[in-house]
C-alpha cells in the first residue's frame, strides 16, 4: 500500500521542522487508520506484535539484557523511555 499525499506531507514537514525521526514516526503510528490496511496485513501485524512482547519478557534477565539496564541506570540520563 504506497503512502498518501498527506502521509508523505507529515513526513516532509517532520524532516524539516528539526522534529526527529522518532517523533514523526511516532507521529504517523499513532495516525495510521487501521481499517485501511487488508485483514492480513492486520493479523500479522498482531502476530508480530505478540511475538516482540513474548521474547521481550523472557529476555528480560538475559545476561545482556542487564547489561544494558545498569549501562542506562549508570548515565542518569532523561527518563525518555522504559526499559523492560
Amino acid at each position: 500500500m504506497k503512502p498518501s499525499r498527506q502521509e508523505h506531507a507529515a513526513a516532509d514537514a517532520a524532516t524539516s521542522t528539526g522534529e526527529g525521526i522518532g517523533v514523526a514516526l511516532a507521529r504517523f503510528a499513532a495516525s495510521a487508520n487501521p481499517d485501511r490496511f487488508p485483514e492480513s496485513a492486520r493479523q500479522v501485524l498482531e502476530m508480530s506484535l505478540l511475538d516482540w512482547f513474548a521474547v521481550a519478557v523472557a529476555g528480560r534477565n538475559e545476561p545482556v539484557s542487564r547489561i544494558v539496564r545498569d549501562l542506562v541506570l549508570a548515565e542518569e540520563g532523561r527518563r525518555e523511555c522504559g526499559v523492560i
